[in-house]
Parts: structure tokens; C-alpha cells; sequence
């Protein structure tokens, strides 16, 4: 993992592969100078395998769904 996630405990403790945190994933997106989509994100935080590129799509769908993120 080459990132800092402020969350990266309680990830840690939720899953087996921790992917970046709402709360990273909400910096990352405000830091940025454009809109970032899917594969932005999983090129910034080098996700590498399926699972963490999926994990990665679920974490968005729900952020969209509690209204964290717009589509």
C-alpha cells in the first residue's frame, strides 16, 4: 500500500485487503484539480488486482448512494 489513509486501523481490522477509506478517497478528490473518475482513482491509489478495483467500485457506489460523492 502506498498510501496514507487517516483510517487505515479500522480499515484494517474490517477487511482482509484494506482499500482507501471514504475519508482518503473524499481528500484525494478534493486535492484534485479535475474531476477524478474510477480509473483515476485506482491508478492514484495503484490498485492492482480485481478485488481491490471491485472493492474500490463498491466503496464509490456507496458514497454516491449516501450522498459523500456526485455522479
Amino acid at each position: 500500500m502506498s498510501w496514507q489513509d487517516p483510517e487505515a486501523a479500522s480499515e484494517a481490522e474490517r477487511y482482509e485487503s484494506p482499500i482507501p477509506s471514504r475519508v482518503l478517497i473524499a481528500q484525494v478528490i478534493e486535492a484534485a484539480a479535475t474531476p477524478q473518475s474510477h480509473l483515476d482513482l485506482v491508478a492514484h491509489f495503484t490498485l492492482d488486482t480485481p478485488d481491490g478495483i471491485e472493492a474500490l467500485n463498491r466503496r464509490l457506489n456507496a458514497m454516491v448512494r449516501d450522498g459523500q460523492l456526485v455522479p
